[in-house]
């Protein structure tokens, strides 16, 4: 055993500086001489070793205070180490601290009551004296409460409790309560079209990614689609083998009533369209690399010069479609619906029954292991990518709905799949800021949502809001102090700013003042830097952050109704040209200069005008019945929710009037049917069994009261007259004339007869001149519906001029020496012209022979095709030789004459 040892401390003796490692003092000096410095003792204590230990009664005080060492003020001492005396002093000082501060309380309370005795005295005496001259007394508000006192002076209004950028969101939830009904609509020229989703698609893809596709790809219109893929509309399924001509007892095709020119161009823009594509997405690029220049990858000159264009492309694609995914067209569906929700088959023959570990979340624990039914793809045999004439024909060696089909495939794949697009899909996606409604699945111009009247009053709330900021900013000391100094010079520019625009609108009526700040605009702009990044008047295409969800084609969101859609391209070409898709200031300035006419087809032609679509329809989205469809977990493929409502400004005119009707309320309508409008009224009913009560009740009177004993007459005399015409009437007389060269004047007024005919053959009417109804729920539509005829009538103008450039022009490249040629010879390059007779049409596009042999071999069926035309318009080749010189810009040499006299008849 060890040692005992004397761990206590004498308070009476000086402390030793021999201590042992654990502390303790040693007795002996001695001792520790005898260790090693290093050595220590490793034994466990007894109840032995306490026996030596002695108890102390009044420790040593080690603290710092004792010690000597300075104490911290901060750290308040410990009352038990305090004496008693000290104690009592400092409660007596606390105590006459809260005295003294209890009577300063009582005399401030005293001179506050006396104060406002004062007040009152003197407010009572101001009352006698109002009184006594005869002033009636101020009156108190209605609520008894006194007046809220103003904000605060040096306050700045905020700029982030509205969204003020020149595009809003497009939500689904707008028609979460809505119910559509077609028949609304029902007009002579709308047709459904099934396709016409997948080729806005299509079009919207060029639109962003415009630097990867040639030129010729930049101003494809709807109708190039429709005329390059063979594609027609109006049929029940959105796919027809053409248009059936009473007159000529025959079914025509485009190639029928179109020049063979513009047929083989179309189709060799859409097999150029398909192999940008492919190259698109089997193209290489590094991370984070962007295009930032117009660089398309191939062009049409370089299609046709090569021999085997899409052969090592497609034997790609054929490897790789299958892992990518099929569309559901070339999927197989031979299970219904309730076997496809069904198990395919399970693991285990006998299911396990036991309770599941939590009863809230069951699917813990199945019961089975289950494989499901899948849609496969469709055999090898039926695969269109198999077809070995795809590598040679392009996308023409398929069937005409599988042609737009692939198309609309392509682009999913290549967004995916292509480095170059995953690039710039980042690029746009991960910007330094997100918009100010936030970040949503879709959105479109703001004077196309709301109208362009309540854009000009917020962008004139805007500029008051942005005009008190200044005012307040510039009262306040330290930005006085600042600008005294010359610190903030451009506050100091913005302010002498705002003081010029106060000067121009002081003393100006209220009328002349609204315009006057919107023709403001570029001194507006310059106070708004700093402020916010964008105003409502602004370009809503300009900025990038809005680029990737943008609808450029979207013109306007009818409530009860659906979208209306206007497909042109393209939305982002660059500076110098005309285009339409602007801030909504330019485009009311362009729609007035088109109207005057200092815009015409010859300004759009030195203008690079032809950059963009010149063609155009306007389209019909039922978004309604394709949420509720959605929603309810309805199939919607094979199902049209597209529609046709014109495609040329004479149509555009008729649709204009049939808007018309829908936004005017009529006061008297009959409550008569006809027995032929209760055939009409049979469908009709079945289309809106999903309605609620209340809709449906309101919808059966308004088809009740769909047409008048009057109206239904005059329909019938308007039909009979124009089925004696074979064909609709005419447009205004100042309009060109231009339906045969898009379709024949047969073909609306046709299918609407197919369409709208009873069983016993009885004519129905073909338009419902109807207006909306009368509760007020449909108030919202009207205004709409007039905002949307607002843009069209300012478009129409426009849209005109576009023709007219391409009936002109068609597709002539401008040029200083063409121009002053065309002006000097007096020659219209359309194709109802006498140049064109003559045939020596210099501004037109050829095929050659010798690259498109594939286009050569059916000369002969297209001559049989075009035998009912009339023959006289050929002309003596050498007399054509006679007007024609060598190295002319747009003439065709010599070895496609002879082709294009075989495709020149009309």
């Amino acid at each position: 055993m060890s040692e005992s040892q004397d761990l206590s401390v004498k308070p009476e003796e000086p402390l030793s500086a021999d201590t042992q490692e654990n502390g303790s003092a040693n007795p002996s000096g001695n001792q520790s001489d005898n260790q090693l410095p290093n050595e220590k003792k490793m034994a466990q204590l007894t109840f032995d070793d306490f026996d030596n230990i002695k108890r102390v009664e009044n420790a040593p005080d080690m603290s710092s205070h004792s010690l000597g060492l300075r104490r911290s003020k901060r750290v308040p001492q410990q009352k038990s180490k305090q004496d008693v005396a000290d104690i009592m002093e400092q409660e007596a000082e606390a105590e006459a601290a809260r005295k003294r501060k209890a009577q300063s309380t009582a005399k401030a309370k005293a001179r506050a009551r006396e104060r406002e005795r004062e007040r009152y005295r003197a407010k009572v005496a101001a009352m006698k004296k109002n009184e006594a001259s005869g002033n009636p007394p101020v009156k108190k508000p209605a609520n008894g409460t006194a007046a809220s006192s103003p904000a605060p002076e040096n306050q700045e209004p905020p700029l982030t409790n509205s969204n003020w950028s020149p595009n809003m969101p497009l939500l689904s939830s707008d028609f979460k309560t809505h119910h559509s009904v077609i028949s609304r609509l029902k007009n002579p020229n709308m047709k459904p079209v099934i396709y016409a989703g997948d080729v806005m698609k299509i079009m919207g893809f060029v639109n962003k990614f415009y630097q990867f596709f040639d030129g010729d790809l930049l101003n494809l219109s709807f109708q190039n689609f429709e005329v390059g893929l063979d594609l027609y509309p109006g049929g029940p399924v959105g796919e027809v083998a053409g248009i059936y001509d009473e007159t000529k007892q025959r079914t025509l095709l485009y190639q029928d009533y179109l020049p063979i020119k513009d047929v083989v161009s179309s189709q060799d823009k859409m097999n150029l369209l398909f192999l940008t594509l492919l190259k698109l997405t089997f193209s290489q690029s590094k991370s984070g690399e962007l295009q930032k220049t117009h660089q398309p990858l191939i062009n049409l000159d370089q299609m046709k010069a090569q021999k085997k264009p899409f052969t090592m492309l497609i034997r790609q694609l054929r490897s790789s479609a299958r892992t990518w995914g099929y569309p559901k067209e070339w999927r197989t569906n031979d299970v219904s619906k309730e076997q496809f929700f069904m198990p395919k088959s399970k693991l285990f023959e006998n299911d396990e029954i036991e309770e599941p570990v939590d009863p809230k979340m069951s699917e813990i624990l199945t019961p089975n292991i289950y494989q499901w039914h899948h849609h496969e793809p469709i055999p090898l045999e039926e695969d269109p990518l198999q077809l070995s004439e795809l590598e040679r024909d392009g996308i023409l060696a398929l069937k005409p709905r599988d042609r737009i089909i692939l198309l609309r495939v392509m682009v999913d794949w290549c967004g995916s799949q292509s480095p170059r697009i995953r690039n710039e899909i980042y690029h746009l996606s991960h910007t330094k800021r997100d918009p100010s409604f936030g970040v949503q699945t879709q959105h479109a111009p703001r004077h196309l949502v709301e109208g362009s009247a309540v854009t000009y009053a917020q962008f004139r709330k805007l500029c008051s809001i942005v005009q008190s900021r200044y005012e307040i900013r510039s009262k306040k000391k330290h930005v006085k102090k600042q600008l005294s100094n010359g610190k903030k010079e451009d506050l100091s520019i913005k302010l002498k700013i705002l003081e010029e625009i106060k000067q121009i609108l002081k003393d100006m009526p209220k009328e002349e003042r609204d315009q006057a700040m919107v023709n403001l605009y570029e001194k507006w702009e310059k106070l708004f830097e700093g402020e916010l990044p964008d105003n409502p008047l602004s370009n809503p295409f300009e900025d990038e952050v809005y680029k990737l969800r943008q609808q450029e084609f979207f013109i306007g969101r009818v409530p009860h109704i659906g979208d209306f859609y206007l497909p042109r391209l393209h939305a982002y070409p660059d500076e110098g040209i005309i285009n339409t898709y602007v801030n909504l200031r330019n485009l009311k300035s362009m729609h007035a200069k088109c109207a005057n006419g200092e815009i015409d087809s010859l300004a759009l032609f030195e203008k690079n005008g032809q950059v963009m679509s010149t063609q155009f329809k306007v389209l019909y989205h039922d978004t309604i019945s394709l949420i509720r469809d959605t929603a309810q977990g309805l199939p919607t493929l094979g199902k049209t929710y597209w529609y046709e409502m014109c495609h040329d400004t004479r149509t555009l005119k008729e649709f204009l009037d049939f808007l018309d009707c829908k936004i005017v309320v009529s006061e008297n309508q009959s409550k008569d049917l006809q027995s032929t409008e209760a055939s009409e009224s049979g469908p009709q009913q079945e289309e809106s069994k999903d309605e609620s009560k209340d809709e449906s009740k309101d919808e059966s009177k308004d088809e009740s009261k769909d047409e008048s004993k009057d109206e239904s007459k005059d329909e019938s005399k308007d039909e009979s007259k124009d089925e004696s015409k074979n064909g609709l009437k005419d447009g205004p007389k100042n309009e060109p004339k231009n339906e045969p060269k898009n379709e024949p004047k047969n073909e609306s007024k046709n299918e609407s007869k197919s369409e709208l005919k009873d069983e016993k053959g009885k004519s129905t009417s073909v338009i419902n001149k109807n207006p909306l109804p009368k509760e007020s729920r449909f108030n919202p539509a009207r205004n709409k519906l007039r905002f949307l005829k607002d843009y069209l009538s300012e478009m129409y103008d426009i849209l005109r001029v576009f023709e007219n450039l391409r009936e002109q022009y068609g597709d002539t490249k401008p040029s200083q020496r063409l121009l002053r040629r065309s002006q000097r010879r007096n020659i219209s390059y359309g194709f109802d012209s006498e140049a064109e007779e003559a045939d020596v049409d210099m501004g037109e596009e050829y095929v050659d022979e010798e690259k498109n042999t594939e286009y050569d071999d059916d000369d002969d069926d297209d001559d049989d095709a075009l035998e009912y035309e009339d023959d006289n318009q050929d002309v003596d080749e050498g007399a054509v030789r006679s007007t024609r010189k060598r190295g002319r810009p747009g003439r065709p040499p010599k070895h496609t004459r002879s082709v294009r006299r075989n495709t020149r008849r009309h």
